[in-house]
């Protein structure tokens, strides 16, 4: 399904009803709430991420809900969590139900694989356990530095998978674990928000129709409007970033494929 009509439809779903009908509360072991967490501004800074933020609901159902609508294939998370979870259930969803003849018109080199990365090995092997599809999700760790991008100084994981992904989920690298620091300044101040390069690193290799979803990080979706070098559409729902590579199609595969992602 195309992007527009995703975006407009979610926002007639019934989300308690979405979440519980797809079992996403048994996937999670968290159920369903409306009420808000009241977070200390200093949460991660004083906690040092040793304990994540209870996950949005919404945000959740958002990132099932877009997965299958939009038939994804290959997904690039950066930062693992309940997320991860999600979304391997969701691909899992697609990796069954859709048709495989349309399926062998394109080219994959990492069919209906999630592949997770994060600075945090705690967290990967807390995620690990949870996981019940391990035949689709591929977990990594990865250290975070500090580097220059066009002179201005910003945070990447140092080694990223290597896969064209169709979906790109960006909720890291955890701006406390970003190492290093260029002339005096680092990530690790409390009033800094995280500014990445690791999607301007491989922009240039994605397919059209790849679409990102940034967890809030305003502030990185900016610098990344101003840097990139191709045609995203860009979107905001509240406070969540939406894009897509809205370009024309590389040749007879990609053809294949964008068909597959508009439905």
């Amino acid at each position: 399904m195309k992007l527009r009509r995703i975006l407009k439809s979610f926002q007639n779903i019934n989300i308690k009803k979405y979440y519980i009908e797809n079992h996403l509360d048994k996937i999670t072991g968290i159920k369903y709430e409306t009420k808000k967490n009241n977070i200390n501004p200093d949460y991660i800074f004083k906690n040092n991420n040793k304990s994540p933020y209870t996950p949005d609901i919404k945000d959740l159902v958002r990132l099932h809900y877009f997965i299958k609508m939009r038939n994804i294939t290959t997904i690039l998370e950066l930062g693992v969590g309940y997320s991860t979870l999600i979304m391997a259930d969701a691909l899992n969803f697609n990796k069954i139900n859709l048709n495989k003849n349309i399926i062998s018109k394109i080219r994959r080199g990492n069919l209906f694989e999630l592949h997770s990365v994060d600075t945090d090995k705690k967290y990967i092997s807390i995620t690990k356990k949870k996981n019940n599809y391990d035949n689709i999700v591929k977990f990594n760790y990865s250290s975070a530095i500090l580097e220059t991008f066009n002179f201005r100084a910003c945070a990447k994981f140092k080694r990223l998978p290597n896969i064209t992904p169709d979906f790109i989920y960006i909720d890291g690298p955890c701006y406390m674990h970003v190492k290093g620091s260029i002339n005096g300044i680092n990530m690790r101040h409390k009033d800094r928000t995280l500014v990445s390069t690791d999607l301007l690193s491989i922009e240039h290799l994605l397919i059209p129709g790849t679409i990102v979803i940034w967890d809030g990080q305003k502030n990185n979706v900016n610098f990344f409007k101003k840097n990139t070098l191709r045609n995203w559409d860009i979107y905001e729902d509240r406070n969540v970033f939406i894009a897509e590579l809205a370009e024309n199609s590389l040749g007879v595969y990609n053809d294949n494929h964008l068909k597959l992602l508009n439905g």
